[in-house]
C-alpha cells in the first residue's frame, strides 16, 4: 500500500505524499455506487499538494493540472526512494537502477517515452538524429477530424528544400532533406493533448473529434517490429 509506505517513511512530513493522495482518492471511487459523484472539497483541498499556484474559482488547463499530478507523484517516489533502506529499494524499484540513481521511476516508467527527430540528407542519405524524451503528445487539430488523422499529421514527413535547405555536414553544402519524427520507445499509458485553439489569436474548435478505442502505433514507430 502506498498509504502504508508514506505514513512509514514520513511519519512527521508537513505534506501528505500524492500518493497517498490519489489512493484514498480511487478507492473512495471504487467503493461509491454507480453514478455517484465526489465532493469537490475533497479535490480543491488536495490542489496545494499538486499545484501550488492553482488558486479555487480560477479557471485553469486540464492537461497542466495531469502534469503536476505526474510530476508531484514522481517527487514523491524520490522522497520515498532516499528514506528507504538499500535493499528494499533496490527491491521496489529495480536492482539495476541502483540507490541515488533517480529514485524510483514508476511515472515515467507509466507515462515516459521517446521520440526521435530524424533529418536525411537525399543527396548522400546521411542521417542527423535526436532523441527527445517525452511525458505525453500535443496534437494539432487544424485539418482533421479525429486522433488518427492528427497523429499521421505530426509524424508526416516533411521536405527540407529551397529557402528551408538543410546545412549538410557531409556534403559540406545546402542540400535537400526529409525531416520526419518517429517514436522511438512508446509509453505505457500514452497521454495525447487536443491543441483546440485555431492558431495563436484564433477561435476555440468545437467541433467532434473521433477517437477508436484502439490506438496502433506501429505505423509511428522508429523500430517496426518494437511492440
Amino acid at each position: 500500500s502506498v498509504c502504508f509506505v508514506g505514513k512509514k517513511v514520513f511519519p512527521n512530513r508537513d505534506k501528505e505524499c500524492a500518493f497517498c493522495v490519489l489512493e484514498r482518492q480511487i478507492v473512495r471511487q471504487l467503493r461509491a455506487e454507480a453514478g455517484a459523484l465526489d465532493s469537490p472539497g475533497k479535490v480543491i483541498r488536495s490542489l496545494p499538494l499538486f499545484a501550488e499556484h492553482f488558486r479555487w474559482g480560477r479557471q485553469e488547463d486540464a492537461h497542466e493540472f495531469l502534469r503536476y499530478v505526474i510530476d508531484a507523484c514522481h517527487t514523491a517516489c524520490l522522497r520515498i526512494r532516499k528514506r528507504l533502506p538499500v535493499a528494499t529499494a533496490n527491491g521496489d524499484c529495480g536492482p539495476e537502477e541502483g540507490r541515488g540513481q533517480g529514485g524510483c521511476m514508476v511515472m515515467r516508467e507509466t507515462f515516459g517515452g521517446a521520440l526521435l527527430s530524424q533529418v536525411k540528407c537525399l543527396v548522400c542519405k546521411g542521417e542527423s538524429n535526436k532523441t527527445d524524451e517525452i511525458m505525453d503528445l500535443s496534437l494539432d487539430l487544424l485539418g482533421t477530424s479525429s486522433v488518427g488523422d492528427a497523429l499521421t499529421c505530426f509524424f508526416k514527413p516533411e521536405v527540407l528544400e529551397g529557402a528551408n535547405k538543410y546545412s549538410c555536414e557531409r556534403c559540406k553544402k545546402l542540400t535537400s532533406a526529409r525531416k520526419q519524427m518517429f517514436i522511438l520507445k512508446a509509453p505505457k499509458v500514452l497521454v495525447i493533448q487536443l491543441k483546440r485553439f485555431d492558431g495563436i489569436h484564433g477561435g476555440k474548435i468545437n467541433r467532434n473529434i473521433e477517437f477508436k478505442e484502439g490506438l496502433v502505433l506501429s505505423d509511428f514507430m522508429y523500430d517496426k517490429n518494437q511492440v
